[in-house]
């Protein structure tokens, strides 16, 4: 994944993380996800610690993908939200969808 300090939370993101829940977690919508891993910021969990919280999320079907890993995008997805979440300029945004989707 890209350095996490040069990719904001916006509408791109969300979409990205909307398709690629559709495809191997349909029970969560991205904003859902966001906000279980900003909760687990917040209690001190990090994403070098995914062998202890990913389980929360994923089954056992989805622990051992590969490709763009379902794993790799979640702890992305936690390294951006640490990064805004400490950040001084209170920078931290929920990943919410579009103002144009339903």
């Amino acid at each position: 994944m890209a350095n996490s300090s040069t990719i904001p939370l916006n509408d791109t993101v969300y979409q990205h993380f909307k398709s690629l829940l559709t495809e191997k977690l349909p029970e969560y919508s991205a904003s859902e996800l966001h906000g279980i891993i900003t909760g687990l910021t917040c209690a001190g969990v990090t994403d070098d610690q995914f062998s202890e919280w990913g389980p929360i999320l994923l089954d056992s079907d989805h622990q051992g993908d590969t490709g763009e890993t379902l794993p790799d995008a979640l702890m992305g997805l936690m390294a951006l939200t640490e990064k805004s979440l400490k950040a001084q300029d209170f920078s931290f945004r929920i990943l919410l969808p579009p103002d144009i989707e339903p």
